[in-house]
């Protein structure tokens, strides 16, 4: 089974192996945008990022710019209420 956090860090990896490949983005704005259950699954995913860029040790830094969730589903039980 994958945590939410995981798959932010999982990303994390996915994104160096696609600048490492593809350079060219590397300088580029970062913006992750999602819907439903991205509300969960982004948040993790931005978290992790801002994480990896706090780390002095990596010389590299994502240029995230904005994370952008349209209907999000954040909290389940209290919005099935609703």
């Amino acid at each position: 089974m994958t945590t939410l956090d995981e798959i932010g860090d999982e990303f994390v990896q996915f994104m160096l192996s696609f600048y490492e490949e593809h350079p060219v983005y590397k300088d580029r704005e970062l913006v992750l945008t999602g819907e439903s259950f991205a509300g969960k699954y982004l948040s993790y995913t931005s978290r992790a990022i801002l994480d990896y860029n706090d780390d002095s040790s990596n010389s590299f830094k994502f240029n995230l710019n904005n994370l952008i969730l349209s209907n999000p589903l954040v909290d389940t039980p209290t919005e099935r209420l609703n």
